[in-house]
C-alpha cells in the first residue's frame, strides 16, 4: 500500500521514499503474506494452489457470513513486515470451537488478511484519513469475494483496475518525463488516468459493522501472543524445523 505525502511519514511503520516530483514522498507499507496465506490454505487444506483450488476455497467462503462465524486469523507466515517488522511472528487462528468448519477456516484467511491491510492503513494517520479510495491491483483483484471483504473491512470503495501492468506503465511514463516525450508530471497523472479505468467495488454497510467490532479485537492478538510468538520461533534452540530436539 502507498500513500503520496507532503513529507516523510514519521511513523516508522512505513517506508519513505522520495517522489520523482519535488516537494512529495511515497509512504509505503506493505504485508508479507496476503497471496501466501490464500495460496497455503488453498494448497494445505484443498490439495492444490492452483486457479481451481482458489476457486473451491472462494466458494467454501462465500457460504458462511462475514466474521466467519467469530473466527479470526493472523496472516503472519512468513513474519511480517508493516506495521510490526518482526520475522518470529507467527500465523494464527484464534476462535476455534468444535462447530468451526472448513468454511469458516477459508473466509477467515480472506478477512484476516484484509484485516492486516486496515492495520497498516491505520498507521497512515491523517494521510490515511484522507483517501477517499483505493487503487487495487494483482492477481487478488480477480477475486471478488476478496474485494468485497477489502472493500468493507477498510470502509473504503475499492477501484480494482483493468489495467494491471501499473509498474511498467509508471516506468514508461517516468522515462517519457525524462526524454522530454511529457513536459510535466501533470501530463503523465492525466495519461495514466485516462488509460487505468476501473471497476468500483463499495464497502457493505452490514459488512462494516461487523468487521470494525472484530478488527478492534485483530489488534490485540499481535500484542498479546508476541512473546508466545518469538518463542515459537526461536529457530537457534530448536532447529529451523521448529521442533523439539530429540533426546
Amino acid at each position: 500500500m502507498a500513500l503520496v505525502l507532503p513529507r516523510p511519514s514519521p511513523d516508522s511503520a512505513w517506508v519513505n521514499c522520495a517522489d520523482v516530483t519535488p516537494g512529495r514522498w511515497l509512504g509505503i507499507g506493505t504485508t508479507t503474506s496476503s497471496g501466501a496465506s490464500v495460496e497455503w490454505f488453498a494448497r494445505e487444506f484443498l490439495g492444490r494452489d492452483d486457479i481451481e483450488g482458489i476457486a473451491r476455497m472462494t466458494r467454501l467462503a462465500e457460504s458462511v457470513p462475514p466474521g466467519s462465524n467469530r473466527l479470526l486469523y493472523v496472516p503472519y507466515l512468513q513474519g511480517e513486515r508493516t506495521p510490526v517488522w518482526d520475522p518470529l511472528a507467527r500465523g494464527v487462528f484464534i476462535g476455534l470451537t468444535a462447530a468451526t468448519s472448513l468454511p469458516d477456516l477459508a473466509r477467515a484467511v480472506f478477512e484476516g488478511t484484509a484485516f492486516a491491510l486496515r492495520e497498516v492503513l491505520e498507521h497512515g494517520g491523517a494521510n490515511a484519513d484522507a483517501v477517499e479510495d483505493i487503487r487495487a491491483v494483482g492477481g487478488g483483484t480477480q477475486n471478488e469475494l476478496w474485494n468485497s471483504i477489502k472493500a468493507a473491512v477498510l470502509r473504503r470503495p475499492l477501484r480494482v483496475l483493468e489495467f494491471q501492468e501499473t509498474s511498467a506503465f509508471g516506468a514508461a511514463l517516468l522515462a517519457g518525463m525524462g526524454t522530454g516525450v511529457y513536459s510535466s508530471p501533470e501530463e503523465t497523472i492525466w495519461l495514466a488516468r485516462e488509460r487505468c479505468g476501473g471497476r468500483t467495488i463499495l464497502p457493505d454497510p452490514a459488512w462494516e459493522r461487523h468487521y470494525d467490532e472484530l478488527f478492534a479485537l485483530y489488534k490485540q492478538i499481535y500484542p498479546r501472543t508476541r512473546e508466545i510468538m518469538h518463542r515459537l520461533g526461536d529457530t537457534r534452540q530448536h532447529g529451523t524445523s521448529g521442533r523439539w530436539p530429540q533426546s
